[in-house]
């Protein structure tokens, strides 16, 4: 895994794709703030929000457990129950961040792959988003990200790279 100053310049790098596309074409624009924000609010709860507090629970109670009983502390009975129980917290809060925050942004995301992009600024963003957001792994879009492509670059004029 990268390092986080790596990780910070990625996704800035990717919101200034982003945002350099708008401006041009007002569905897309609603289109792309609803991905944006979706996106925020699910990283941002990762990180200093609910799903990151309970990601720091996981990992402070593992490493109580491995000071107090040792590197095989899964193997102790109380350990284990008390590693089962902070699993189930840990899980409650991840199936809450994925309908409040995940569920949304992957609706976000579908959208705007099904968003005519006005611009080939918009049309290299959206064929980086279908990268970034796993889309072509979907079952339900996988066949459609290169036709929606395909279909966006031919709307632009771009006939030869069709």
């Amino acid at each position: 895994m990268g390092s986080v100053l790596e990780t910070v310049s990625q996704r800035s790098a990717y919101m200034t794709q982003a945002l350099a596309t708008m401006g041009v074409d007002p569905e897309w624009d609603k289109r792309l703030t609803a991905y944006l924000t979706t996106e925020c609010l699910m990283f941002s709860d990762v990180e200093f929000g609910v799903m990151a507090d309970a990601n720091e629970l996981w990992s402070r109670t593992k490493v109580q457990l491995q000071l107090r009983f040792g590197e095989n502390f899964s193997q102790n009975a109380g350990a284990k129950a008390r590693l089962d129980e902070v699993r189930r917290e840990t899980d409650a809060v991840n199936e809450v961040w994925a309908e409040k925050y995940c569920k949304p942004h992957w609706t976000a995301a579908n959208d705007l792959l099904h968003t005519p992009a006005p611009t080939l600024a918009a049309a290299l963003f959206k064929s980086n988003m279908i990268f970034m957001e796993d889309l072509y792994c979907e079952p339900d879009t996988r066949s459609q990200a290169m036709v929606v492509l395909a279909g966006d670059f031919h709307r632009l004029g771009l006939k030869e790279a069709v």
